[in-house]
């Protein structure tokens, strides 16, 4: 039987309009991440927009506020 692996619960303020949201990591997914993995490869489990929330700090209404919603990477 396999066990589900640790999750890593982050409650995260956005820095622009300060809602918060939470994002919870796999541990290997944070560990491949911790290693050098970029964000994408590291962590499939996890939305665009809990990526962006990771990295940047910014909420996905946020970020289509300043780049508009149409902005693909």
């Amino acid at each position: 039987e396999l066990l589900e692996p640790h999750r890593y619960s982050y409650n995260l303020p956005c820095a622009l309009c300060g809602k918060r949201q939470e994002v919870q990591i796999p541990g290997p997914e944070l560990f491949a991440y911790r290693q050098g993995k970029p964000i994408q490869r590291a962590m499939p489990s996890l939305t665009e927009e809990q990526r962006e929330m990771l990295l940047s700090g910014t909420c996905d209404k946020c970020w289509d506020e300043i780049f508009g919603e149409e902005y693909e990477d």
